[in-house]
């Protein structure tokens, strides 16, 4: 029954353990790629706002080209409005030198034909004076006069038509001076109204801007601070793996040398087994008779055999006994000696019942003593069960089953071996 209990126990501990690791491993995997998976996310995040800002640099730079093609714009029209005011100022001054040429030209004409006036009449009263009866000088003056004025009105005229033309001229280049400046001041308040859009304008992007940094800046040290923990995080689970390994590899140590010793007690129990059968079949064969003491004395020679290996019973006591334990073993051991039972050892004396066989070394016989020892600690103490099965067989038997445990133990060691370096190249 402990058999089948160890058996089921060494089958249930590595799968256990098998099964702990796979889930543990199979945590630290999800959250592996869930911290790739944040890591992907924040990346994409911060090529997002990277793509935002450069976009907003590109429209900056834009804004900035079409406020510098506005300043230049207004500088050209201000240019021009300067050169309109000159030539502005330069048509009034005309138009005033006109007007004063024309005062000036009424002025020397009403001075000539008042002059005209005077002479006429001076000579009219001198004429009539020297000739009253002379008729036809008055005839003369009054042709003269009216030719005169005709010569005055022509004049006048056509100063009045060159001044008309003049001045209509100058009128419609004023007018037209005056469209250009009045379309000049309305590009010049639409470019202002324009200008100060584009100001605010600026003015927001500049604080997005700042806003986008600031923001970008937050999400780097954030980015930066989820990494630095997410590297102590992985720092950490790579430790704690390690360390999941180291102690799987010790459970399959345990557990290979478990196995071990499972393997070495089915290799004693099967020799036992053997050589019960042999023992029952040697009784059942062979009848009781006497052995007839020969008068040649033989010399006696031990039996050869060879214990290469430890008994299951030292392994298990190797493996199970702690420290305190090993105290009450030594404690009991000392009533199993006042016994005289020989424990995990091979008595090589040969049997009291047949004194006869000294002289053959053939027929002797091997005592084999097994003993399973079953330790239980309570609270008072520990308490120890010794069972011992006797087993006789011959010399070259018992060499047989030696060498085939040899050679078992020997499998069993390679085995072990294997896996031990299996563990080592898993770790």
């Amino acid at each position: 029954m402990d058999i089948e209990e160890d058996k089921r126990e060494e089958a249930v501990a590595p799968d256990m353990a098998r099964r702990l690791y796979d889930q543990e491993l199979q945590e630290l995997r999800s959250m592996l790629e869930q911290i790739h998976h944040d890591k992907a996310q924040i990346q994409l995040d911060t090529d997002h706002v990277e793509d935002d800002i450069q976009r907003i640099r590109d429209r900056f730079d834009e804004e900035a080209r079409i406020r510098d093609e506005t300043e230049g714009i207004i500088r050209a029209l201000r240019k021009d409005m300067t050169d309109s005011d000159l030539v502005k100022s330069e048509l009034e001054k005309k138009v005033q030198s006109l007007h004063d040429e024309i005062a000036f030209i009424r002025n020397n004409h009403e001075e000539e034909v008042s002059d005209l006036f005077a002479q006429v009449q001076a000579s009219q009263v001198t004429m009539e004076r020297k000739d009253i009866q002379k008729t036809d000088i008055t005839e003369a003056l009054r042709e003269i006069r009216t030719q005169l004025e005709g010569h005055s009105n022509q004049n006048l005229q056509q100063v009045e038509d060159w001044f008309m033309c003049r001045y209509s001229k100058l009128t419609d280049a004023a007018e037209q001076n005056k469209d250009a400046i009045k379309s000049a001041r309305d590009e010049i308040a639409d470019y202002r109204r324009q200008l100060q859009s584009k100001t605010v304008e600026l003015e927001s992007v500049r604080g997005t801007r700042e806003s986008l940094e600031r923001q970008l800046n937050d999400i780097e040290d954030r980015h930066n601070s989820d990494l630095s923990s997410l590297q102590e995080t992985i720092h950490q689970l790579d430790n704690e793996l390690k360390g999941t390994k180291w102690e799987m590899a010790r459970h399959l140590r345990e557990y290979q040398d478990l196995l071990n010793v499972k393997m070495a007690l089915d290799i004693e129990i099967a020799a036992y087994r053997k050589l019960l059968e042999g023992e029952e079949t040697h009784f059942s064969t062979f009848p009781y008779r006497h052995n007839v003491t020969s008068s040649k004395k033989s010399k006696y020679e031990p039996p050869k055999l060879k214990v290469q290996h430890k008994f299951v019973e030292e392994i298990i006591e190797e493996t199970r006994t702690s420290p305190e334990d090993k105290d009450k073993k030594d404690e009991g051991g000392k009533e199993a000696e006042e016994k005289d039972v020989i424990s995990n050892g091979v008595d090589e004396s040969p049997t009291k019942d047949d004194p006869d066989q000294k002289d053959d070394p053939k027929d002797q016989k091997v005592v084999i003593t097994q003993t399973v020892e079953t330790i239980t600690t309570g609270e008072d103490g520990a308490k120890h069960v010794t069972k011992s099965v006797t087993v006789t067989e011959t010399v070259k038997e018992s060499e047989d089953l030696m060498q085939e445990k040899t050679v078992s133990s020997k499998k069993m060691e390679k085995h072990s071996s294997q896996s031990v370096k299996v563990v080592t190249e898993t770790e």
